[in-house]
């Protein structure tokens, strides 16, 4: 009786074994590489193309309100560069 058992038992180890070490083989995976075709490139240019417009405003009084717009703005700045304050963009409510 102990006889049976014990090679019972060692059956059903045998047979994990092989079930452990079937299902835990690698799998071969088939990768197929496709290349791509490299697109030409324009040469390069001596003006940029993306040149910044810049707008009219000799003595506009537009001038003067935004350079006053930006200097108030340098006045209110940190240390770090953010504004002593933030705006909510939904409620326009500034919140320090």
């Amino acid at each position: 009786m102990q006889k049976k058992i014990i090679l019972f038992i060692i059956g059903i180890i045998v047979l994990a074994g092989g079930a452990y070490s079937f299902l835990s083989r690698p799998k071969t995976v088939v990768v197929t590489i496709t290349e791509i075709p490299a697109s030409a490139t324009p040469p390069p240019t001596a003006v940029p193309a993306h040149l910044p417009e810049v707008l009219p405003l000799a003595k506009d009084p537009l001038k003067r309100s935004i350079e006053s717009a930006g200097d108030y703005l340098i006045r209110q700045q940190l240390t770090n560069g953010e504004l002593a304050y933030q705006v909510n963009p939904l409620t326009n409510d500034r919140s320090s």
